[in-house]
């Protein structure tokens, strides 16, 4: 937002949707005093569990996507990779079919 604006309960649905929470996460008093460019600002109250994750390979692509491209990035996505696969078999979880493509994406270069 460039805080020209109100944001619209239309818009902070849509929001809420693409970011998979639920839209009372965008209704931070505190989050909406701080300075325009605050990274902190972008914070939301609701972070994804591991079951989220699990249950919806949407939750892993958005939070990939937030982390560095380059070859840092890459290590620092499979790392992430790594350990929700480890989470997922100590806990006896089943991984979600769209995992391993989201696997190779990340591998590839392309998320």
């Amino acid at each position: 937002m460039t805080g020209k604006s109100e944001l619209t309960s239309s818009l902070r649905e849509r929001l809420a949707f693409a970011l998979s929470v639920e839209t009372q996460a965008l209704y931070n008093a505190d989050e909406s005093r701080k300075a325009p460019g605050d990274l902190d600002a972008i914070t939301l109250s609701v972070a994804p569990t591991l079951n989220d994750y699990l249950a919806d390979p949407g939750h892993l692509a958005a939070t990939l996507r937030t982390l560095p491209a380059g070859d840092g990035g890459r290590r620092l996505k499979r790392a992430l990779l790594n350990t929700l696969e480890d989470l997922a078999v100590e806990g006896g979880h089943v991984l979600p079919l769209d995992y391993s493509e989201i696997r190779r994406r990340v591998l590839a270069g392309e998320l």
